[in-house]
Order: C-alpha cells, then sequence, then structure tokens
C-alpha cells in the first residue's frame, strides 16, 4: 500500500476545514493516509520529506504554486489540491513545471474523492482505469486506424455502445460527443507515418454507478507536458483548443505523457456531481504529468 501523506490547508474557513477533515479521516480506513502537520516553511517541509518517505504526498493549492522546490521533490509524486472554491484570478502565472497535478476536493463528492485517490495510488498507466473502476464495471474498448482520421463513422459506432446509451447519460451525450471529437482531431492532427494495419489510438471506456471513465492513448512525435500545461492554463492563452473542449466537457482530466515512446495517455472523468457545469470563473482540477 502507498504512504499518502496530506498537509492540511489552514486557510480554509471553519466549516470547510470540518467537512475536509471527516471526508479524510474516512479515506484512512482504505488508504495509508498520514496528517501532516501544519508550520512548516519550504526547506523544513523539505527535511521532513526526506525523513518521512512518502510516496504521495498533497499541499495545498497555494502552497504549490510557491513551493517551487517542494513541488518538483524528485523521491515522491508531488500534487497540489483544493477544498474550496478557487477562481480564475486565483491562479498565479505559469510555473516552470513539467508535472502538475491540482486535486479537486471541493466539488466532488465522497465517492468521487475516492476515484481520485484510486488513480493515485495506481500501480501503472495501463491498469489504471481497472485499479480505479474495478473489474466489475462495464468495459468497452475501440481503436481507430490510419484510414479512419477522414471519416467520422467510428465516433457514430462508438456511441452505438450499451454504455453511452444508458438512460442516466442522456442529458451528457453532448458532452461525450465534443469530447470524443476532441479526442479524435488530437489523435490525427499530426501526420505520422503508421503502418496501415498498426492502431493509431486505443480507446477504453468504463462505467461503474453512473461515473465513466474514458482513455486514449495515441503517440504523438512533438507534444510535451510542457505543451498540455500550457494550453489547460486557465489564465493563459491557448493555440490549441483542443485541450480546452476536453477539460470543458470533462469532469477531471488527467494527461500523461511517455517521452521515451513519445506516446500520451488521457483519461476523463465524467461524474454524477458535473463540477464541468460550475459556475464560470471557477477552476477545476487537472493532471499533467511526464511518466517513465
Amino acid at each position: 500500500m502507498k504512504k499518502i501523506g496530506l498537509l492540511f490547508d489552514e486557510r480554509l474557513s471553519h466549516d470547510r476545514k470540518k467537512v475536509f477533515t471527516r471526508n479524510m479521516t474516512t479515506f484512512k480506513v482504505k488508504y495509508s493516509v498520514d496528517f501532516i502537520p501544519s508550520g512548516f516553511n519550504e526547506d523544513s517541509f523539505i527535511e521532513f520529506l526526506d525523513r518521512e518517505r512518502f510516496d504521495i504526498v498533497m499541499i495545498p493549492w497555494h502552497l504549490y504554486f510557491s513551493w517551487k522546490k517542494a513541488a518538483n521533490y524528485s523521491e515522491t509524486r508531488m500534487m497540489g489540491y483544493f477544498a474550496d472554491p478557487l477562481l480564475q484570478f486565483e491562479f498565479q502565472a505559469l510555473p516552470n513545471y513539467q508535472n502538475f497535478i491540482l486535486l479537486d476536493f471541493y466539488h466532488f463528492d465522497m465517492d468521487e474523492i475516492e476515484l481520485l485517490f484510486k488513480l493515485m495510488t495506481s500501480k501503472t498507466d495501463d491498469s489504471e482505469i481497472i485499479e480505479t473502476f474495478g473489474k466489475t464495471a462495464h468495459f468497452a474498448t475501440n481503436e481507430w486506424y490510419p484510414s479512419d482520421q477522414d471519416s467520422s463513422q467510428c465516433i457514430d459506432i462508438l456511441f452505438d455502445n450499451q454504455i453511452f446509451q444508458s438512460f442516466s447519460y442522456q442529458e451528457r451525450l453532448p458532452n461525450f460527443r465534443f469530447y470524443v471529437t476532441a479526442l479524435w482531431m488530437a489523435c490525427f492532427q499530426e501526420k505520422r507515418i503508421h503502418p496501415p494495419e498498426a492502431a493509431s489510438a486505443k480507446l477504453m471506456i468504463a462505467e461503474y454507478g453512473k461515473r465513466l471513465m474514458i482513455k486514449i492513448t495515441y503517440q504523438s512525435p512533438s507534444l510535451t507536458s510542457k505543451d498540455v500545461l500550457k494550453e489547460l492554463w486557465p489564465t493563459g492563452e491557448h493555440s490549441n483548443i483542443l485541450f480546452q473542449e476536453m477539460a470543458r466537457h470533462s469532469d477531471f482530466l488527467k494527461v500523461s505523457h511517455f517521452p521515451k515512446t513519445r506516446n500520451v495517455s488521457i483519461s476523463a472523468l465524467f461524474l454524477p456531481s458535473q463540477p464541468s457545469l460550475a459556475l464560470n470563473g471557477e477552476v477545476r482540477g487537472f493532471w499533467v504529468e511526464n511518466r517513465l
């Protein structure tokens, strides 16, 4: 079991701190979560991490921005989080990070927060969808080939799957279609040399308890994690609208970049709480990471 450290956000209001503490205490039953005492400065916090050796550490979003050495600490996976409303004007300038993980503990309910914990503790990128949703979930797979790029028929076939025909998803079908269309365009926007029989992209879909995950893996010779981070940054100027569309139409977006293989893996969560419908101006969590 991975060891998780959580530094509490002392800036939370009394009521929000109470709710957040109760929620996180619940997860101590299933996960190895240690509450880290407050009062550190950045240097003393790094010394603390050197002694404790956590696998994952979650720190409040404002410290994740300002503690640049801690946020890039190489011995553990560092994550920022927010547990009360985070507005775009509070977002700072784009940091020089290759990895940026901002977890949304404000919009998500308890069951949905657990999906984030499962994502955090999954063993590999390949197994994350099964580990997150469990073997009893409904799964569907699909592949796109070079010959498919001039036809939208594959998207239509995808939405014929019983998972998308469920009554509980009817109102969100336009969001799903916008999202998958953005994936399609991202996959085929670059000219790559593929043998005709080799898939350009592999998709996997999982559904359980009205919670849906769509994951795609494809090769992108030029894309980097810094490019993705720039496009997803709430206050930035965006030249590539596709990642903005993916974030807009999903409730949580996770993008993994594999420099050695030039593969890109994109996982999106669609949840009953529908944080993507939150009032304009509120920031939602997202995850961009370089993977070995």
